[in-house]
This record gives structure tokens, sequence and C-alpha cells, in this order.
């Protein structure tokens, strides 16, 4: 809970907004992990807030760029996982950001969805190895599709970790 500052930008001024302005921030959330059996599972996580651009709520946005007033939004994330062995296990899920529409300028995202699955192995405590493949959907407010298009993408990355 606290508040952020912000200034309108160097641009012009069309709607005679202030030259500063507060935001409030504030924010609920909640974990939570399922684990019937040692090799199995689920996880999620559930958000609402007001403000959480700077907490990467909100997809990244705190404010109304128009308005200078504060977004609310709510999203999370779930995913199930399963450990075949001590070293290999694979995490699926789903997440969601996505920040009230009547909040936003139209400008701004609406929505933000991830569609993901690891596979990760472990080779020691402090080295693994990773390929995930995440479908992102990221929607616009409806002046933006109609002249840039909503954005959509089939990702596929490889992860090396050495920890120490």
């Amino acid at each position: 809970m606290g508040e952020i500052r912000t200034t309108r930008t160097l641009l012009g001024n069309p709607n005679n907004l202030p030259p500063r302005a507060t935001i409030t921030t504030w924010g609920l959330g909640s974990d939570v992990e399922w684990r019937p059996l040692t090799w199995y599972g689920a996880r999620g996580e559930f958000f609402v807030g007001e403000g959480l651009g700077e907490y990467n709520g909100g997809v990244l946005q705190s404010y109304n760029s128009s308005t200078f007033a504060d977004v609310r939004t709510a999203g999370g994330f779930g995913e199930v996982f399963a450990y075949f062995t001590e070293k290999f296990h694979v995490h699926s899920g789903y997440g969601i950001d996505n920040p009230l529409d009547r909040d936003l300028a139209v400008t701004q995202i609406n929505r933000n969805e991830t569609y993901f699955v690891n596979f990760v192995y472990d080779f020691s405590p402090t080295v693994q190895l990773g390929l995930e493949v995440d479908y992102r959907r990221t929607d616009y407010t409806q002046f933006q599709q109609d002249a840039l298009l909503d954005s959509d993408a089939l990702i596929v990355a490889s992860r090396f970790l050495w920890s120490f």
C-alpha cells in the first residue's frame, strides 16, 4: 500500500493535466501450493489491486496515461507440475493479468495471457537445463485493436542455470 508520483510528458498537455499527480497503489494477493504426492502437485497465485504497474501488475500500467487516474487490475497464474525422476520435472500452466478496461486510455494494453510448459533437467544442485514453450496473447483497447492488431506469439526458449 502506498503512493506513486508521476508527471505529465513534455510533448504537450492536451487534457490540461496537472504537472504532477499522485497515484494510489495497493495490492492483495494469495499464493497456494497443493502437493498430494511427493512427485506431483499444483500451485497458483491470485492478486487484485490498484496502481500495480511498478510491481509487474496491470500489464506494467499503474495509471491511465490520459487522465493520470489509477488503474485497477486483477490476475494470477496456476500450474501443475510433476517430478518424473529426481532430476527431470515438467511444469505447465496459465497466467493472466487483466486491468479494468474502463480505467485505461485508448493507447493502453487491456489484457495479457500466457500458456506455458517447462521441461527441466537438474544435472546437479547447481546446474539446470530447461526448455520452455509459451503461447502469449496481448489484447489492446478497442482503438488500438483497429490500428495495431492484437499480439499473439509462440515462443520457444532454452535455459541454462548455474547457481553458486
